[in-house]
C-alpha cells in the first residue's frame, strides 16, 4: 500500500529557520602549492591517495576485463594501458 502524502502549508512559527551563518574567513586556499600548480596540484586536494589508488585499480581491472573480452575486435583493445598514479 502506498502512502498518502498530501502537501500542506506549514505556520511560519514551524517552519526551519537556520542560523545566519555568514561566512568570515578570507577565501583562500589553505594547503600549500607549488609556486605554479598544474591541473593535478589542485585535483590533490580534493582527493585522497587512496581514492586515487582505488580509481586507478578499479580503471585496470576494467582495461584488463574489456581487452580479455574483445580481443581481436576492438581496434581500442590493443592501445589499452595499465595505468599508475603518476
Amino acid at each position: 500500500m502506498e502512502p498518502n502524502w498530501t502537501w500542506r502549508v506549514l505556520d511560519n512559527e514551524m517552519m526551519f529557520q537556520p542560523d545566519n551563518m555568514d561566512f568570515l574567513d578570507e577565501p583562500k586556499i589553505k594547503q600549500p602549492l607549488p609556486a605554479e600548480p598544474t591541473p593535478l596540484d589542485f585535483v590533490q586536494l580534493y582527493f585522497m591517495e587512496q581514492v586515487v589508488d582505488f580509481i586507478v585499480t578499479k580503471m585496470n581491472r576494467y582495461a584488463q576485463q574489456y581487452i580479455a573480452k574483445n580481443i581481436g575486435t576492438s581496434a581500442y583493445s590493443s592501445a589499452l594501458l595499465e595505468t599508475d598514479r603518476s
